[in-house]
């Protein structure tokens, strides 16, 4: 006898939206009494700390369909089962994802893994997390992995929640002010500006698009400064918490999304208090990394996302005098999400984002000070 599952997609790549279905394929050279064929699609989330030794594992989701027999035979008091002829049978299923994790449902029963339903903290009770379901990601043997799996032969498929619309939020914004000494630029009075940067969508950014920033330089003294944009960069750093019952470990993974130096791109600052916006064609081509999954969190794992500007501004009062660099930097907390093809880019998740804009509120405030280079 052989069984295996044809899927209805060539690439068994799967959003929030979409439906798992196909074909079970069972083959025998004999005839078979079979009592029932059920396809199960699930989900879990496995974390594993100090070399595999300490293990916490969480069923995210279960669903099933019965495919053989029918349920008006399968449901007949002491059904033995039917015979099927030999041959090549196929059965029809279709499965949907559930919409929100559901580990408070489910427990493996006896097994040496620690699962949401069956942990016993010491300080606390379990509490459950009511998220959307996360991304697949990790692979095996890795402190944190997400697998969706469809049980009749063991198939692997992945997993890619997307966003849904959401009017425009108000933009992240975060100033730096930088004052140089009249000492080094030559000048009787000190040179005073504001650096701001803004996210323009608020703190959501989408997998695979530009990012929507804004810069602004606004001078703030009346002592006349050219200034020049030198250097530019923006990374993108991913944090992964895996934890086990009472211990935690924190994993990093940086993206650089573009860099670049020796820019001398000149910005005209004719007026003071007034903001000089730079250009976005700078970075309007660069797209955040599609490697990148969407930040989520599950009762032992989270992944979150934070998004750091590097700005280099160089100022000079004459060009007979020594210029100043000043190297700013930024960094903004972000929600990480994938869009379907017909989204914009402001759109934000209706569920976790909520949640994690109380963070944004405590980290994203109006900082000030800067670091000088050069």
């Amino acid at each position: 006898m052989n069984l295996h599952i044809q899927l209805s997609r060539d690439k068994p790549v799967y959003s929030n939206h979409d439906v798992v279905s196909g074909q079970l394929v069972l083959c025998s050279a004999t005839p078979l009494q079979i009592s029932g064929v059920v396809v199960t699609l699930s989900g879990t989330a496995t974390t594993s700390l100090k070399d595999g030794r300490l293990n916490e594992h969480h069923e995210l989701f279960r669903r099933s369909q019965r495919v053989f027999p029918p349920a008006a035979i399968a449901q007949l008091p002491g059904h033995p089962g039917l015979t099927i002829g030999a041959g090549t049978h196929r059965f029809p299923f279709s499965i949907p994802f559930s919409q929100v994790s559901e580990c408070y449902k489910t427990e493996r029963g006896e097994t040496s893994e620690v699962t949401c339903a069956s942990m016993r903290r010491p300080r606390s009770p379990a509490v459950h997390l009511l998220r959307r379901l996360p991304p697949s990601t990790g692979t095996i043997g890795t402190s944190g992995e997400i697998q969706y799996r469809l049980d009749a032969e063991n198939c692997a498929i992945t997993f890619q929640p997307l966003s849904d619309p959401l009017p425009r939020q108000p933009p992240s914004k975060q100033i730096q002010s930088v004052t140089l000494d009249p000492e080094v630029l030559g000048t009787t009075q000190p040179v005073s500006f504001h650096i701001e940067t803004r996210l323009s969508h608020g703190p959501g950014l989408l997998r695979r698009h530009p990012i929507p920033l804004q810069v602004a330089l606004t001078r703030i003294s009346s002592t006349p400064c050219s200034v020049r944009l030198d250097d530019f960069q923006t990374m993108l750093v991913e944090t992964t918490q895996a934890r086990v019952q009472e211990g935690a470990e924190h994993l990093a993974q940086v993206w650089v999304v573009q860099t670049v130096a020796n820019l001398g791109r000149s910005m005209v600052v004719e007026r003071g208090n007034r903001p000089v916006w730079v250009s976005s064609d700078l970075w309007s081509s660069h797209s955040l990394p599609d490697r990148a999954t969407s930040s989520f969190e599950t009762c032992n794992l989270r992944r979150t996302h934070r998004l750091e500007v590097r700005l280099g501004f160089r100022f000079q009062t004459s060009p007979t005098l020594p210029s100043r660099l000043v190297v700013f930097d930024f960094r903004f907390p972000i929600y990480l999400m994938s869009a379907s093809s017909t989204q914009l880019p402001a759109t934000k998740e209706k569920m976790d984002l909520a949640a994690h804009e109380v963070t944004l509120q405590e980290d994203v405030a109006i900082t000030k000070g800067a670091f000088v280079g050069r």
